[in-house]
């Protein structure tokens, strides 16, 4: 696993409340599903097992949706592009997959995971960067903090806050393969996306 000085970047009120209003508008435009885990796809998420429903239940709870906007796209891409050669990266990307909108209510929450992985390729193309970006108000609700777990280090155990994204419309963007986690909200509700940025596999 590559190791880097920043391992993430973060963008502070980049999204303006309008933007962000209008993000949650159109992220709640289709019906919201069940967020599930890529050991479990769509099209088997009917037919799940009682089991199979407590081990994604154990590992994640939530609502998504999926946005295909070009707007939405010219938007985000300038923060991955400036964060990729900011923090030295210098990854080579140049796709997205659709815009993921999650909803976090009572109780909801993601636990550890990665964002790359076999089961996320496409186009013969892998997850490289992720960008997450805070759209609720955070006087709206409690809990829901975004944190990582840089298993490359000294300490795996080792749990870092990302409290830069708690603003409203504030952008993180940082290498898919990081471990990270939405803890429970506690009360409220809790709005963002996720955009993953793909390109071929490393050299």
């Amino acid at each position: 696993m590559l190791y880097y000085k920043d391992l993430y970047w973060y963008f502070n009120k980049a999204l303006s409340p309008k933007i962000c209003d209008k993000i949650i508008k159109f992220g709640k435009k289709n019906k919201l599903k069940e967020g599930r885990i890529g050991s479990f796809p769509d099209k088997k998420f009917k037919v799940l097992t009682k089991n199979q429903r407590k081990i994604l239940k154990d590992k994640r709870d939530s609502k998504v949706s999926f946005i295909d906007e070009k707007w939405l796209y010219d938007l985000l891409f300038p923060y991955v592009h400036t964060a990729n050669k900011l923090a030295s990266w210098n990854f080579k990307v140049d796709w997205s997959e659709p815009i993921q909108f999650t909803e976090y209510k009572d109780n909801q929450f993601y636990d550890w995971h990665s964002d790359s992985g076999s089961e996320n390729q496409s186009n013969n193309k892998i997850r490289k960067l992720s960008l997450v970006a805070s759209l609720a108000d955070p006087k709206k609700y409690k809990g829901g903090e975004f944190e990582f777990q840089f298993r490359n280090l000294d300490d795996p155990t080792l749990i870092t806050k990302a409290p830069q994204l708690k603003p409203r419309g504030s952008i993180v963007v940082f290498p898919s393969y990081l471990y990270h986690r939405v803890k429970p909200i506690l009360k409220g509700t809790r709005y963002s996306i996720v955009m993953w940025v793909s390109g071929y596999p490393y050299q």
